[in-house]
């Protein structure tokens, strides 16, 4: 038989219910009133016996939606609760890559759902999810609808524990298997990045540069302001936005002889990459950037132009499955890496200077100091001269 209990962090009763022979469950009640949450347990093990019978779950989940969670917090659309989880993510501590992401899945789910988008978030069903599943991954790939999938996860795990909805039904929809003959990314050869830096238009050319010596991702570069570069000391530091961490890096001494010819800033906030950074700001994420780099590298003939097919029936923004390549800027990071370890630089130094942590730095066993870092770097190829 039901029964309700209070925890002892929380204001509501939670009911301890059978959900089927042999298994209990204990989940919150949301209400404050011992009574009101009695009537609640009752219902919950009510549709655990209904679901053991074999009756559909739907049909049971409106039945206890509409008895217990009419006018109640729990009467919320997915729209209404997008927009509330939208503006919680944009307070707590996210990225805005990640953040323009969770918009750009959160609409392109709402845009599926069309009409039902305003109907009762605790209807949507796991063969929802899942059709929006196959269709992102149809149109995009394996790798993006996992992507899309674990963002619906984390939304509705949030709507569950706010007592929006009874189940997180985007846990029941397994990930996409990522085919193992999909383009593997690879690092850029000296000569490659060399070809690369004569290709580069404007801004690009110290983009690279950058990449390459400090082995840092395009978001982070593109956001540098000249308040993190230190010319005296010949330092540059990042505060990385997808693991939140500090990284100093040495400036290699083709990258410092590249910055001191640049035209002295305004102000110490001043962005490095003025055109760069304006794009970064406006759209919160590097994806404008990541084509122009793809236009450099196909005029470099070191990729080929990427093409789309169209799908009428996907969700908007690119309307079909993009063609991947080998290479891209994230190649640069990998390079490095790659170069360093060629020079015998300890596994260490190496993740430091790329902003890897390894067990040892992570448990504060090893502390890799400037000078160290320096020596590896100075080890690094020589991709323009001084006077270029």
């Amino acid at each position: 038989m039901a029964c309700v209990w209070r925890h002892p962090k929380s204001p509501f009763w939670f009911a301890r219910f059978k959900a089927s022979p042999g298994v209990f469950v204990n989940r919150s009640t949301k209400e404050t009133n011992r009574k009101k949450a009695e009537e609640v347990a009752r219902s919950y093990e009510e549709a655990g016996q209904r679901l053991g019978r074999g009756e559909h779950h739907m049909r049971v989940i409106r039945d206890v939606a509409a008895k217990y969670f009419e006018n109640t917090a729990a009467d919320v659309s997915f729209k209404t609760y997008t927009d509330i989880w939208l503006k919680r993510k944009a307070t707590e501590e996210v990225s805005p890559g990640t953040l323009t992401r969770y918009r750009q899945i959160a609409e392109a789910m709402g845009e599926f759902l069309g009409p039902r988008i305003e109907r009762n978030l605790v209807f949507l069903s796991a063969i929802e999810v899942q059709t929006f599943r196959d269709l992102i991954g149809a149109r995009l790939s394996a790798k993006s609808a996992n992507i899309y999938l674990k963002t619906l996860r984390i939304l509705l795990g949030e709507a569950w524990r706010d007592g929006h909805v009874i189940e997180n039904v985007a846990n029941k929809v397994k990930t996409l298997k990522v085919r193992e003959n999909q383009t593997a990314r690879r690092p850029f050869t000296t000569t490659q990045i060399e070809i690369l830096l004569s290709h580069a238009p404007g801004e690009w050319k110290g983009i690279i540069l950058f990449g390459f010596y400090t082995a840092q991702r395009l978001g982070d570069i593109a956001s540098l302001s000249w308040s993190q570069v230190d010319l005296e000391k010949a330092v540059v530091h990042f505060k990385t936005a997808k693991t939140h961490r500090t990284v100093e890096v040495p400036l290699a001494d083709p990258l410092l002889a590249f910055l001191k010819r640049l035209p002295a800033p305004e102000r110490a906030t001043a962005p490095v990459f003025p055109k760069a950074h304006a794009i970064v700001t406006k759209e919160g994420r590097t994806g404008s950037l990541s084509n122009q780099f793809h236009e450099i590298l196909t005029a470099a003939k070191l990729a080929e132009k990427r093409t789309h097919h169209a799908d009428a029936k996907a969700p908007t923004g690119r309307s079909g499955k993009r063609q991947t390549s080998a290479l891209s800027f994230h190649s640069l990071r990998h390079s490095a890496t790659s170069a360093l370890k060629r020079e015998g630089v300890n596994d260490a130094t190496a993740r430091d200077i790329v902003g890897h942590e390894s067990r040892a730095i992570s448990e504060h066993y090893t502390h890799i100091d400037t000078e160290t870092k320096r020596r590896a770097i100075a080890k690094l190829p020589v991709l323009i001269q001084p006077d270029q």
